[in-house]
């Protein structure tokens, strides 16, 4: 599978020492997470003849204890298709399929999300699998701070509810 080659910029990626501090949480339970920064990224189509574009969606764990602040990324078709993975998404958030919706607006939507476990390259990996409607005690995060910016400078102007996502 080939992937389309993108040239960093100063400070779009910083590396941070620490990142095998991966905590597995339980699989096939709803989990309280909020959707992070959306992305998209070029990818092979199925027969390989072609290109098309994956909406990429984040979901940061807000449960308290270990693994809190993890990120579990899914890939979707960009598509309104009743049918398809996004729309399982969008039911969860909305209750039914928008007739218009701009993927940048879900950033911050708190959601459940149940994860599974699949065997990938000889290593056990956790996906987001199943979504569900927010429990009543999850709110949305106004804030979302790229990995780039202070945390606590932006959570002393914009409170608590500010989340950083990488």
């Amino acid at each position: 599978m080939e992937h389309e080659q993108k040239d960093l910029e100063k400070g779009e990626m910083v590396l941070k020492a620490g990142g095998g501090d991966y905590a597995p949480l339980a699989e096939g339970e709803p989990l309280k997470m909020h959707i992070g920064k959306t992305s998209i990224v070029e990818t092979d189509n199925y027969d390989r003849t072609g290109k098309e574009t994956k909406l990429v969606v984040p979901f940061v764990n807000d449960e308290e204890g270990e693994g809190n602040g993890q990120v579990y990324k899914k890939w979707f078709t960009p598509s309104l298709n009743p049918k398809g993975n996004l729309a399982k998404l969008l039911v969860a958030l909305y209750g039914e399929i928008p007739a218009e919706l701009d993927p940048v607006e879900l950033e911050g939507k708190p959601v459940r999300v149940v994860l599974t476990n699949k065997e990938r390259d000889g290593a056990t990996k956790q996906y987001a699998d199943t979504f569900l409607k927010p429990a009543q005690d999850q709110k949305p995060v106004d804030v979302i701070v790229s990995a780039d910016e202070d945390l606590d400078t932006v959570k002393a102007v914009f409170g608590d509810d500010v989340k950083s996502v990488s």
